[in-house]
């Protein structure tokens, strides 16, 4: 079949969600099928489900005062303005280093479309699948993530929606209910966000985030090892948590390794980033970043991405709760749960310590943890079955 993806892939600068959209595609062809990502930039003025307020007019003078609040902001700060000129520079610079690795390694559709055009790709492919990564978080309500152009007679298919969220409020549960009542099967990233959309969509199942059905062999091709000549430890940060920082740059220095970092991830300036690390790297390539994670000591991070691939290349770890998102932490502990190691999460004040991180028991992997299998094989069962549903349907 030819499937079209819908998920954070384009002019995506987040290592995680370009290896996402890399590994469902690899998957999907492993499986037999041509499968590409279909370049849709999320709005601009997504809507916010949760704050939203259901009066139109309400809703543009929202925007029209943000847009004014902005405006002035640049106009009469100076500060500001560079910090946005800044952050502009960072996000061109990172989208020209992610555009070479999905040119060459992701397959995509050859023109970009947009909410209001996605609808021309109904000729091109027999089925659409939503996801993974955040395609329903209901701060950034994009409908085209609910594949709500496809009509219900088309296959349509959720694998590994995550929602970003462990609470939803029913206004929003009803608009998914809506958007959800055809879509062959419906599958999710986190086991709480399957109990939280029990009734919005019975069957809902949990599964692996795509990066986790590639063994390590399979990554470790598409990277690119260092050229750090002493051992060292990686850090990735995206948020500006200067405790985490601490405990890694102590760890770095008791055990006399290097601290290699990336500062401003994203393209997004963290203050606590100034002056991190011994090794300060400026947009390494997507290949670099898997080469950092399999070449390190160890790894500190706040990245679910960066913990799934510090687990499939087999390293040392320790992994903190991202400041101001904690509420996705939950993904972090099935993936942990799921690998036998859920003590690698250090979300507590007395677990953020250099202490704590030496004490953790080192990571043998030995052998596959039965979980981890288990879900693997239960994660590609739920891709087979709904996709030999998909042929039946489209003969």
């Amino acid at each position: 079949m030819r499937i079209g993806i819908l998920t954070h892939y384009y002019e995506s600068v987040n290592y995680g969600g370009n290896l996402q959209a890399y590994a469902l595609c690899k998957v999907l062809q492993e499986l037999g099928h041509d499968a590409r990502q279909i370049c849709i930039p999320m709005a601009e003025d997504c809507q916010n489900l949760l704050t939203s307020s259901p009066n139109r007019w309400v809703k543009k003078l929202k925007k029209c005062v943000k847009a004014t609040i902005k405006g002035a902001k640049y106009v009469l700060l100076p500060g500001y303005r560079r910090s946005r000129k800044g952050e502009k520079a960072r996000q061109q610079r990172l989208q020209k280093v992610f555009s070479s690795f999905n040119r060459e390694r992701i397959p995509h559709s050859d023109r970009v479309y947009t909410d209001l055009t996605v609808r021309k790709t109904l000729t091109q492919y027999d089925m659409f699948i939503t996801g993974s990564d955040q395609v329903w978080n209901p701060e950034w309500y994009f409908p085209p993530f609910f594949l709500d152009f496809v009509p219900s007679h088309v296959p349509k298919l959720a694998y590994a929606a995550s929602i970003g969220h462990t609470q939803l409020p029913q206004r929003v549960k009803t608009v998914y209910r809506e958007h959800l009542k055809d879509f062959m099967g419906v599958s999710l990233r986190e086991q709480d966000a399957v109990s939280l959309l029990a009734r919005v969509a019975p069957g809902a199942q949990w599964v692996l985030d795509p990066t986790l059905l590639l063994s390590r062999e399979q990554w470790m091709q598409v990277a690119n090892l260092p050229k750090q000549e002493k051992p060292y430890v990686f850090c990735y940060f995206l948020g500006d948590d200067l405790r985490e920082r601490r405990v890694a740059a102590q760890y770095a220095a008791a055990q006399g390794l290097q601290l290699v970092t990336i500062p401003n991830a994203t393209g997004i300036f963290h203050s606590n980033d100034k002056d991190f690390g011994d090794v300060r790297l400026e947009d390494p390539s997507v290949e670099d970043f898997l080469g950092l994670i399999g070449g390190a000591e160890y790894i500190f991070t706040d990245s679910f991405h960066a913990t799934v691939f510090s687990l499939l290349l087999q390293r040392q770890f320790a992994v903190f709760p991202r400041q101001g998102q904690e509420q996705m932490g939950s993904r972090v502990r099935d993936l942990l749960d799921t690998f036998g190691c859920p003590a690698r999460f250090c979300h507590g004040e007395e677990t953020m310590t250099l202490a704590y991180v030496q004490a953790l028991e080192t990571l043998t992997y030995e052998k596959t943890p039965e979980a981890f299998g288990e879900a693997k094989k239960r994660s590609l069962d739920f891709l087979k079955e709904n996709l030999r549903k998909a042929e039946e349907m489209i003969v």
